[in-house]
């Protein structure tokens, strides 16, 4: 199992667990999953069966699917500070222990195994050492952060628009959020607009990155270096709407803008309530076909949750759009509830005129009573329409003490070290489940053990993570061979 996939899922379990909180309402046991995560941690123990690989080998199969039985991951996650904790075990042994946490403006990543004395590495915030080390970065969106954003965005914007204001007796719908009564009216001609973000820009462009970041957390990077380009061309509109009680329900927000040196249409609608929410944006070129499109959709009844996301972006000949669903249902059983439902996710990307398509599927059955939770998580992905693998995760989880930081033997602070110094550091993290992977492959006859060598070190090139070139073609059925010889063997706007 590699580290950087191990904490992938980690991340994701972990943002999972985060959201509870913003699904208030919903389920009556994740309200109390999420009222304890507000001042508390929570477990999850998870087991995983590896049901179906069709590129291994039978014999490659069965031997991970023996190495898992014996494994099992705790994974625990308190919002304080950001924490969150990954131990893997086999059997009776941990082989791993790795935690996260920031804190202010900085982030640590500590890890520790038996093969390796426990080392502490900080960084900052926006660089934190789980992407420095391992790539990973969140790539989940958070509806809770971004709704967050969104108000300070607005808290910051609005005193500077105030003298432009106009009352609209118009009513507008917002998909899933309600019907507007009316609108507050904001139009900005070129000259008004230009001065209006000279002046205000200062200190809206942290919110506004901060929002889009939780919108598009895998493209932060991008954000950043776009927005440091962002001003408006041309006349601007915002638009808020109102419920009866003259609450904000949502808004419109439409012009031109320069971004990255290129004239773009901005269109920006959503609105959010009790009910749901639904957020649109369109960026196309002014000229060409270049653009980028996300819309977010969410609806909420009782004991039911149902969203779906689109997102394109064309750039030139490159293309990339993606997809998904999701639909939990919430029933009571037993004294608890039950939990179940899907989420889907589809990609699909043309580069440099190489086209692929993935396609992922998560089903959870879950059970959850008193704050402990139980159940399974299916899990199928599909590569180019062809099952490439699938399996399932069982889970436990139930309340756990306040973490605590690891006591590291040495601390090694990475923006300030050297690039050598890095890579020595990334090489050792990432190889920190090595020692438990041979004990595993020397445990193995020989023919198996050269079958799971091939097969992994085929996955890893078909994944380009590896540096390796194409191999040449060979009688036998190995790529790795002992020295002396082979072993045979649809949406709605205005």
């Amino acid at each position: 199992m590699r580290l950087r996939a191990l904490m992938a899922l980690a991340l994701v379990l972990a943002l999972l667990l985060l959201c509870a909180p913003a699904l208030a309402g919903f389920s009556p046991g994740l309200d109390a999953l999420g009222s304890h995560l507000a001042g508390g941690a929570y477990q999850l123990s998870l087991s995983a069966t590896l049901d179906t690989w069709p590129d291994l080998d039978p014999r490659s199969l069965s031997a991970l699917q023996g190495w898992l039985k014996k494994a099992r991951l705790d994974l625990v996650i308190q919002q304080e500070d950001a924490f969150s904790q990954a131990a893997l075990w086999q059997e009776d042994q941990q082989l791993l222990t790795l935690q996260t946490r920031g804190l202010d403006d900085q982030a640590w990543l500590a890890l520790a195994t038996p093969w390796m004395p426990p080392v502490s590495y900080v960084g900052p915030v926006d660089s934190p050492p789980g992407h420095t080390l391992l790539g990973l970065g969140p790539w989940l969106m958070d509806p809770h952060q971004a709704a967050q954003a969104a108000q300070a965005l607005a808290r910051e914007a609005l005193p500077g628009l105030l003298p432009y204001e106009k009352p609209v007796k118009t009513a507008l719908s917002i998909k899933n959020a309600g019907r507007g009564a009316s609108q507050l009216v904001y139009a900005l001609k070129a000259e008004e607009a230009q001065a209006y973000w000279a002046a205000h820009a200062p200190r809206l462009l942290p919110r506004l990155e901060a929002l889009l970041q939780a919108l598009l957390p895998a493209r932060a990077a991008w954000i950043g270096e776009a927005l440091s380009t962002l001003s408006p061309d041309g006349a601007l509109t915002l638009k808020r709407v109102l419920d009866q009680a003259g609450e904000d329900l949502g808004l419109q927000l439409t012009g031109n803008i320069s971004l990255l040196g290129r004239r773009h249409r901005l269109t920006l609608f959503g609105g959010w309530s009790a009910t749901g929410g639904y957020l649109s944006l369109k960026l196309p070129a002014a000229r060409g076909n270049d653009t980028f499109e996300l819309q977010l959709s969410l609806a909420r009844q009782d004991n039911r949750l149902k969203a779906d996301w689109r997102f394109r972006e064309v750039a030139g000949k490159d293309r990339h759009s993606a997809s998904g669903t999701l639909d939990l249902k919430s029933v009571a059983q037993e004294g608890g509830e039950r939990l179940h439902g899907s989420l889907t996710a589809h990609s699909q990307r043309t580069l440099a005129g190489t086209r692929s398509k993935r396609d992922f599927t998560l089903k959870p059955e879950l059970y959850l009573k008193e704050g402990a939770l139980s159940g399974t998580l299916d899990i199928s992905q599909q590569v180019d329409g062809r099952l490439a693998r699938a399996l399932t995760l069982s889970l436990q989880g139930q309340p756990h003490e306040p973490l605590t930081p690891l006591a590291a033997m040495s601390e090694i602070a990475l923006h300030q070290a050297e690039e050598s110094l890095v890579a020595l550091e990334r090489a050792r993290v990432q190889t920190a489940l090595l020692p438990a992977l041979k004990g595993f492959l020397l445990a193995l006859p020989d023919e198996v053990r050269y079958l799971v060598l091939h097969d992994i070190g085929r996955e890893r090139r078909a994944l380009e993570l590896s540096g390796v070139a194409p191999l040449a073609d060979t009688d036998g059925p190995f790529t790795v061979m002992p020295e002396n010889g082979i072993n045979p063997p649809k949406e709605e706007h205005p």
